[in-house]
């Protein structure tokens, strides 16, 4: 059995997921959400980074093959859907992201 964490595991592992969740709730990232939690979105996104995706069908491909691994960090039951992840980049306001980003209040993962 492997015992070492994944660098995709250890990325997420950086914020901890009870203090995501209060961001969610203070912030309201979650109102109207369609499709897919916050939790998902963020780890769709960091997954993008580590994995050097350029598009949202790299993003769903890498997670459909990735599948059984990711059900392992929480949250994440199957690969969001291109359109998905469209509406989530283009309707999330990022509070979330920006809360625990740099001090110029730069975005780290989510663009909107």
């Amino acid at each position: 059995m492997i015992k070492t964490a994944s660098l995709l595991s250890q990325a997420i592992s950086i914020v901890p997921r009870g203090a995501f969740e209060a961001l969610v709730k203070k912030h309201g990232t979650e109102k109207g959400a369609k499709g897919m939690t916050s939790w998902c979105h963020w780890g769709s996104m960091i997954f993008a980074q580590v994995a050097g995706a350029n598009s949202l069908r790299e993003i769903h491909g890498g997670m459909a093959c990735c599948l059984g691994k990711l059900r392992h960090l929480g949250g994440i039951e199957e690969a969001p859907a291109k359109s998905t992840l469209a509406y989530a980049n283009e309707h999330r306001t990022g509070a979330t992201t920006t809360t625990r980003s740099s001090p110029t209040g730069a975005r780290a993962v989510c663009s909107s």
